[in-house]
C-alpha cells in the first residue's frame, strides 16, 4: 500500500472574497471617476464664471446665500408674514359677511364675485351666521392683532436687509408704516380681483387653475 502524501498541496479552492474585492474595486473606480468629474464640472463653471457676469451673479447670489443663512431668515419672515396674513384675512372676511347681509345678498354668492371660493367662501358663510355678540369682540381683536402685526412686519424686513447687505439702516416706527403695509395688502387683494374680473370678462379661463 503506498503512502499517503502529506505535503501534496491542497486543490485550488475559489476564493470567497472574490466578487466583494471585484465589487470593491468597480466601487472604487467609480469614486475616481465622479471625483474627476466634479473637478473637471467645478473648473468649467469657473471658467464660464470668468466669462458671464450673469453666471458669476448666480455664483455670489449662492454664496451670500450661505454665508447669511438665507433659509433661516426667509422662514423667520415667512412666519412674520403669516402673523400679519391670519388677522387681514378674518377682518376682510367679517366685512365680506356685514357686507352681505346689509345687501341681502347671499354671502357665498358675494364670496364668488370676489372671486373666492372653496374653503375660503365656506369661511365668509361661516362669519355672516355668527351672532353679533361674538363677532364684536372677535373682530376688535382681529383689528388689534392686524395692526400689531402689521409693525413688527417692516421691522423684521429692515432686520434681514441690514442682516444680508449690513446697510444701517432707520427702523420704521409709528401708525404710518403700519396704515402702508395694511393699504398695501388691501390694494394688492382688490388689484388681484380686479385682474380675474378682466380675464373672466375676455373669457380666458386657466384650465384646471381654480380650486373649487
Amino acid at each position: 500500500m503506498a503512502p499517503v502524501d502529506t505535503g501534496a498541496a491542497p486543490a485550488a479552492v475559489p476564493s470567497p472574497d472574490h466578487a466583494p474585492g471585484r465589487i470593491g474595486a468597480f466601487v472604487v473606480r467609480r469614486r475616481q471617476w465622479l471625483a474627476s468629474e466634479q473637478v473637471r464640472v467645478q473648473e468649467e463653471l469657473e471658467t464660464r464664471r470668468q466669462r458671464s457676469g450673469m453666471v458669476d451673479a448666480g455664483f455670489l447670489v449662492r454664496e451670500l446665500d450661505a454665508r447669511v443663512g438665507g433659509g433661516i431668515l426667509a422662514g423667520a419672515l415667512a412666519f412674520r408674514l403669516f402673523l400679519f396674513t391670519v388677522p387681514v384675512v378674518y377682518v376682510v372676511f367679517t366685512a365680506l359677511g356685514v357686507a352681505s347681509r346689509a345687501l341681502g345678498h347671499d354671502p357665498a354668492q358675494l364670496a364668488r364675485n370676489a372671486v373666492i371660493t372653496g374653503i375660503l367662501a365656506s369661511t365668509v358663510v361661516k362669519v355672516e351666521e355668527q351672532s353679533a355678540w361674538t363677532q364684536i369682540p372677535l373682530l376688535l381683536g382681529a383689528v388689534v392683532a392686524m395692526f400689531i402685526t402689521a409693525g413688527s412686519l417692516p421691522k423684521a424686513l429692515y432686520v434681514v436687509h441690514w442682516l444680508i447687505w449690513r446697510v444701517p439702516r432707520v427702523m420704521p416706527a409709528g401708525l404710518v408704516p403700519r396704515l402702508a403695509v395694511i393699504g398695501f395688502t388691501l390694494f394688492a387683494s382688490a388689484l388681484g380681483v380686479a385682474v380675474n374680473d378682466v380675464r373672466n370678462a375676455s373669457g380666458w379661463r386657466e384650465p384646471s387653475s381654480r380650486f373649487c
